[in-house]
């Protein structure tokens, strides 16, 4: 019903794409309208690259993953299933980008992001876990010891963004592992900046 809706105000030109939602974009260019995926694209870019350039430690390489994840999203249209999980779908698509490029050219990188030490009790707190920290190189070497489990769940949370269901979607893992990741890599991050604090 909603598919010959959208259909429908496609022919007509009723529809103004930036209004739509990602799932309503997806039909659209599964049904040929090449504009709803640039309007995809232009919504997209920019956080992807910033996630990019996040995980990978370099802008030149976060662009190019950001573009192949764009391509792959392209070619999954036809088995794409509208419901309401685009985030999850384009996350997963875009980490797997990010980790092919740390696999092919042995990045091991993070760019800086700002977190404190957990709070002791609230270890979950996402609100509570971003601060400044002064010693960005710290932050950054601190970030780069991590394991890729680790530091795929801090860089989702707080480079993309997601929620902690969002990312055991987009990592197809349960929520209780990414509950225990997230605690893990954030105490190994405390650990080593108080480290780098001494």
């Amino acid at each position: 019903m909603a598919d010959s809706k959208l259909t429908a105000g496609a022919a007509e030109g009723e529809l103004r794409l930036e209004e739509l939602d990602d799932d309503q974009l997806m039909t659209l260019t599964r049904q040929g309208q090449v504009q709803a995926f640039r309007t995809l694209v232009r919504r997209h870019q920019g956080q992807a690259v910033a996630f990019g350039t996040r995980y990978l430690g370099q802008h030149a390489q976060a662009a190019d993953a950001a573009q192949e994840a764009f391509v792959e999203l392209f070619l999954s249209v036809p088995r794409y299933e509208p419901r309401g999980r685009f985030a999850s779908y384009w996350h997963q698509i875009l980490l797997n980008q990010c980790r092919m490029v740390v696999r092919s050219r042995q990045v091991a990188s993070l760019a800086t992001t700002r977190l404190e030490a957990l709070p002791p009790n609230e270890p979950l707190q996402a609100e509570a876990v971003l601060i400044a920290h002064q010693d960005q190189q710290a932050v950054q070497r601190a970030l780069e010891m991590l394991g890729e489990k680790l530091r795929a769940v801090v860089a989702l949370r707080f480079a993309a963004g997601l929620s902690l269901q969002e990312i055991a979607d987009t990592l197809e893992v349960p929520l209780g592992t990414v509950k225990s990741r997230l605690f893990a890599g954030l105490g190994e991050l405390r650990e080593a900046l108080r480290g780098s604090e001494r």
